[in-house]
């Protein structure tokens, strides 16, 4: 009678993880990839627009102007490459080898802003809240069997005396 009372609770939990953990991982990781896609779009964006001002207002460019958009506290580090209208080229942040997140912008005055990060970086962070999801289940398997385990006992202790 125990071993059946525990057995459905940890069935009945497996049934829950399975419907909402499963989906909450997958939707997770994906909802980080694309909050970093949108948030890369977005710094080159602002790049652009920099780099757009500057060329409207006869101001040169210069690869001190991109140090700003490299990265900071909440940014991955993004290596940045700005060619001119002139064709002159601008750098600045690590270079990036192997596979990385892209943006790509096209100023009015036919500047172009390319900002990249490391998509290791963002795989790891897409990798966190999956192993968040794992954590949370064997936290409710363990809550679940302690449960089970008093339950049982309260219901099968009647029936043992």
């Amino acid at each position: 009678m125990r071993r059946r009372a525990v057995q459905m609770t940890l069935v009945a939990v497996a049934v829950a993880v399975l419907l909402l953990g499963l989906p909450l991982a997958i939707f997770g990781a994906l909802m980080i990839w694309d909050s970093e896609q949108s948030t890369l779009d977005l710094r080159a964006i602002s790049l652009s627009r920099t780099v757009e001002r500057r060329l409207s207002n006869g101001e040169q460019l210069d690869e001190s102007m991109l140090e700003p958009f490299v990265g900071g506290v909440s940014n991955l580090p993004a290596s940045i490459q700005v060619q001119g209208p002139d064709g002159r080229e601008y750098t600045a942040g690590p270079q990036m080898t192997g596979n990385v997140m892209r943006s790509l912008q096209l100023t009015p005055s036919s500047a172009t802003v390319r900002m990249e990060v490391d998509a290791s970086a963002v795989t790891w962070r897409a990798t966190q809240v999956v192993l968040l999801v794992i954590l949370a289940t064997v936290i409710a398997f363990v809550g679940a069997a302690i449960v089970a385990l008093r339950q049982s006992r309260s219901l099968s202790a009647p029936l043992i005396y």
